[in-house]
């Protein structure tokens, strides 16, 4: 659009910005009882939380447990304990609160945090 003002020549460039999806980050020192938000060892059915980067929502929290059974998908946010999809309870950008299935068994577990936020779906490595 151009307007003109007594010989005088304003140019307005509007462009879409568009969000650059981000991979999300966390590492296995990060991964919290919620109670205590000590890491450390894991039981089925525990509360957990993740922080980290790039989790979830990034405008505003996000709560999923306002449904019962509450879903493993909160608004393209999946985390994967074991490769079984978790209860999400909350995300944000920084941090997410799941549960851990009761199905998980063993001495160790590896978690993955999946989003597709902004459409494509972006994994985080396997902690």
């Amino acid at each position: 659009m151009r307007t003109s003002l007594t010989g005088i020549t304003i140019s307005f460039s509007l462009l879409a910005l568009a969000a650059q999806a981000q991979t999300p980050s966390f590492t296995s020192t990060s991964v919290l009882n919620a109670a205590s938000q000590v890491a450390g060892p894991m039981a089925p059915g525990m509360v957990a939380n993740i922080i980290g980067t790039n989790l979830g929502v990034p405008s505003f929290p996000k709560s999923c447990a306002s449904g019962n059974p509450i879903p493993t998908n909160c608004d393209g946010v999946l985390v994967l304990v074991n490769g079984v999809p978790a209860p999400v309870i909350f995300d944000s950008a920084t941090a997410i609160s799941f549960q851990v299935p009761f199905n998980i068994g063993g001495s160790t577990a590896t978690i993955q945090v999946t989003s597709s936020l902004s459409g494509p779906t972006l994994s985080s490595a396997v902690v």
